[in-house]
């Protein structure tokens, strides 16, 4: 059964509608922040949203390994990263993002590689990658801007 969730007027998802077209009414669990975590239907299944706003790790002119640039904990995803090439006299850059507190202890997630004055953005989408362990920066080579969005889901 696939459902979905109807978002009211309120701006909150109010009821959820099944495949076979019954229609629920809903409870919803609220964080401190008053973003919506969960909902439960009446048929007692629980549907988990990550609502919650992203974090965002900035590191400018990064030339050398960040660890970690967002440290450990229980829920740790990440969402995206975006990135710019930024040395004085352009050139290729290329680093990785690490599953980890450290480069050399961790597991390489995400490979980039910037042209000279290049630029990307990535998303992973609201559920991302997670990344209990932390996250690192492994520089290559070259100089580079790197902000790291994340969140941390309970």
């Amino acid at each position: 059964m696939r459902d979905i969730w109807t978002k009211g007027t309120s701006g909150n998802l109010e009821v959820v509608k099944s495949t076979s077209n019954a229609i629920h009414s809903a409870g919803k669990t609220e964080n401190s922040s008053g973003n919506l975590e969960a909902l439960r239907s009446s048929s007692g299944n629980l549907h988990v949203n990550t609502r919650g706003a992203a974090s965002i790790d900035v590191n400018n002119g990064v030339i050398a390994d960040v660890e970690p640039a967002v440290a450990a904990a229980t829920g740790l995803v990440l969402l995206g990263y975006s990135c710019r090439e930024v040395a004085g006299t352009p050139a290729a850059a290329a680093f990785n993002i690490i599953h980890g507190a450290t480069v050399a202890g961790g597991v390489k997630t995400v490979v980039v590689e910037l042209a000279a004055n290049g630029s990307e953005t990535v998303w992973f989408g609201p559920d991302g990658i997670a990344v209990d362990s932390g996250i690192s920066i492994d520089i290559v080579a070259g100089a580079v801007d790197v902000e790291i969005f994340y969140k941390t889901v309970t």
